[in-house]
């Protein structure tokens, strides 16, 4: 019972974290050191990966009358398609899984990329994920200043470029903790002048099929190469986590995300400053 608790409290707080431009894998780690969820380093690893899977299915669920549109659109031979974002919509799903495949090459007899990378940077600890919630939070903001000093009062759409830079952007993401997500692909669309109006949809969309490629692997992996787990425990952390990303989802898709960003930036810097000092304690 107790497990299932501590579960509940991980699964909660990732859940909440992920949608939003703060490190979710840095509230993970930390967190589960404070609960003191059983488990090694591979079982964490495996923990967040799953998390990371079931929150592309859930954006995919949200927002899937405008995934089912774009591909219609997409496909099909009436003159119905008036502008970039629905003709070029499954080009771009495309476009925004290329760069993970950088992470499955091969460089040893069953190791990839992704492996060696893994086991460079301690995913679990805490110091590499306090530094990198700060250097995330502050990228975000030169790139918010950027863009408002800019005031550029065209917005462009996105486009394959914008998709594939986001793309790799993201690739930090996912072998380094302390790297959020949203922040990182929010950072992309600032700086190419995405209309706000569709900024938080589209950020969501364009992240899912990359994210739910490579974590997909990972559990796949994880599973077969012998990761040990309680199924019953990690199923009801999955549907906790599964309400608690889909409420937040829901919440910054109707209000004007872009003006919190500034306020989450600020609590990234004080939270990567504050793990990073207690890191050396726990």
């Amino acid at each position: 019972m107790i497990e299932y608790l501590k579960m509940a409290i991980i699964a909660l707080i990732t859940g909440v974290t992920l949608p939003l431009p703060v490190s979710s894998a840095a509230h993970f780690n930390f967190f589960s050191n404070i609960v003191g969820l059983s488990g090694d380093n591979r079982r964490f690893s495996f923990y967040y990966s799953f998390f990371v899977l079931v929150f592309s299915l859930v954006v995919l669920f949200t927002f899937r009358k405008t995934v089912i549109r774009g591909f219609k659109l997409a496909f099909s031979s009436e003159g119905e398609i008036k502008s970039r974002d629905n003709k070029y919509f499954v080009k771009n799903i495309l476009f925004s899984i290329l760069p993970s495949l950088v992470l499955f090459i091969p460089v040893s007899k069953g190791k990839l990329l992704m492996d060696y990378l893994d086991n460079f940077f301690n995913t679990n600890g805490l110091i590499l994920a306090g530094i990198a919630s700060v250097v995330t939070a502050c990228v975000l903001i030169i790139a918010m200043w950027y863009t408002a000093k800019t005031r550029n009062p065209l917005r462009r759409a996105v486009d394959k470029k914008t998709v594939l830079r986001m793309s790799f952007y993201q690739l930090p993401c996912y072998v380094i903790p302390g790297f959020s997500h949203i922040a990182t692909g929010a950072v992309n669309l600032f700086i190419s002048d995405i209309g706000s109006r569709n900024l938080v949809g589209q950020l969501y969309i364009y992240l899912a099929p990359s994210m739910f490629f490579i974590s997909i692997v990972k559990v796949i992996r994880d599973v077969l190469s012998g990761v040990v787990f309680d199924p019953a425990v990690l199923v009801s952390g999955a549907v906790i986590f599964a309400l608690a990303s889909r409420l937040v989802i829901s919440l910054t898709t109707k209000i004007n995300f872009r003006r919190l960003f500034a306020f989450f930036c600020g609590y990234s810097i004080i939270f990567g400053i504050f793990i990073t000092a207690i890191s050396f304690f726990i």
